[in-house]
This record gives structure tokens, sequence and C-alpha cells, in this order.
């Protein structure tokens, strides 16, 4: 898969995708958001896929498309080989 320009800069996932949460406590709920904020650190797609739900939406350069699970971290893998992490940080 070829990213443009703009994916260079910018890879959304929708915080649909990802597991939900609810019924989990604030200390499972923030463990769970610190791994997730790791794994997009290191650029660790399968890391951070063990959070994606069976299917996800992803934006990468402006355009949107839902995969399933294994797709999903198969585009992440590649967008993070071809777009190394320099830094990465949740805000709250």
């Amino acid at each position: 898969m070829k990213f443009g320009k703009a994916a260079r800069y910018c890879m959304v996932i929708s915080a649909v995708g990802l597991l939900s949460f609810s019924g989990a406590g604030k200390l499972q709920t923030d463990a769970a958001f610190a791994q997730i904020e790791q794994s997009i650190a290191k650029g660790d797609a399968q890391e951070l896929g063990k959070f994606f739900s069976a299917h996800i939406e992803l934006n990468i350069g402006g355009k949107d498309e839902v995969y399933a699970k294994n797709q999903a971290q198969f585009v992440v893998k590649e967008f993070f080989v071809n777009y190394p992490v320099k830094s990465f940080r949740l805000l709250s």
C-alpha cells in the first residue's frame, strides 16, 4: 500500500475502533491507554492491534477505510515502516 505525502504526518485511529472500556475501572482504562500510547510511540503495530475491535476505521492521509482487525494491523505496521514514529503522546 502506498501512502500519500499527507500520511507522513497523520494517521488517525478512530476511538470507536479501539476496544470498549465500558465496565472497566479507571485504573484499568488508564493502564490500557498507557499501553496504547507506548505501542504507538514504539511503532509496534502488533501490540497496538491488541486493542483493536473486530473492525476498525483508519484515516491515513485523509482517506477513511474500515478494516478487519488483522488487516488493520498490517496497514498500521506498513505505515510505521514507511513513516517511523519520532515521538508520540496522548493528550488529556
